[in-house]
């Protein structure tokens, strides 16, 4: 069973629901939108691909959260693979003061994630995967030294993490980040906190047997980025794919996979 959230660009993890799956097999796209998610299954169901159902979920929305688990648990009893894929965008040059574009990115891209995890959480156990859908926006380099140790350190916490940035977002607002030793890309920031929570979850999760990885699926032409990009979305998800099918994932957990250089 699989659940892939995003509310934006659902042909962006099409791939995932293969022909190869057996009649066993389900998958389960959600969105905040529930019209826009009826016709992405509709569309998918028309491609021959079969067993695709669909949950409305907002991951700002814990009680919205709580309900789609619900209904998992109830239909099938545990999640083999949980894709996160929802997020947001802040155009950096946007008419947005900076602080509310730190603000709106990580309720959504750090927070949000953190939620939906949290809420599968039980569901995941024994053998679950998540694939949680970063960017190589999210460089460690982008924060001072000091920043640099206290995230890649083995006794980070998620509630140390949401001290972070939690400052980030308050100096934000102050307009004293820079000095603070904090980056001027609120989407960067969003996803160096969503790497940073992979490598924690990964640590914790491994007593519940459960395999936390971030990738970058690279620069995709979708609706986030204007249509704009390197590659295709369909592309773009054959990453997502790649990692679902990796016969040993669970040898990887806490790893951040992308095609570029870019090392975290």
């Amino acid at each position: 069973l699989h659940l892939t959230t995003t509310d934006r660009c659902l042909v962006f993890v099409w791939s995932l629901i293969s022909k190869e799956y057996t009649d066993n097999d389900f998958v389960y796209i959600t969105s905040r939108n529930e019209q826009r998610g009826r016709e992405a299954i509709k569309n998918l169901a028309g491609e021959g691909l079969r067993n695709i159902r669909y949950l409305q979920l907002d991951i700002e929305n814990v009680e919205s959260i709580k309900i789609a688990a619900e209904q998992i648990s109830k239909a099938h009893g545990k999640l083999d693979v949980l894709v996160n894929n929802a997020g947001i965008y802040c155009d950096p040059n946007s008419a947005m003061p900076f602080g509310q574009q730190a603000e709106v990115s990580n309720r959504i891209n750090y927070f949000g994630t953190l939620s939906v995890t949290n809420g599968f959480f039980e569901l995941l156990k024994n053998g679950g995967l998540i694939v949680n859908v970063g960017s190589a926006l999210g460089e460690l380099a982008q924060v001072s030294k000091n920043h640099q140790k206290r995230l890649t350190s083995s006794k980070l916490t998620i509630e140390d993490l949401t001290e972070f940035v939690d400052d980030f977002t308050e100096k934000a607002k102050a307009n004293s980040h820079d000095e603070a030793g904090y980056s001027s890309n609120s989407y960067g920031m969003s996803k160096l906190a969503m790497i940073a929570m992979t490598k924690v979850q990964a640590r914790e999760f491994a007593k519940d047997n459960i395999t936390v990885v971030v990738m970058c699926p690279g620069y995709c032409q979708t609706d986030m980025t204007g249509g704009l990009g390197w590659h295709s979305a369909s592309k773009g998800a054959e990453s997502i794919t790649y990692l679902v099918k990796k016969a040993n994932i669970h040898d990887f957990s806490g790893n951040f996979f992308s095609s570029s250089a870019t090392e975290w």
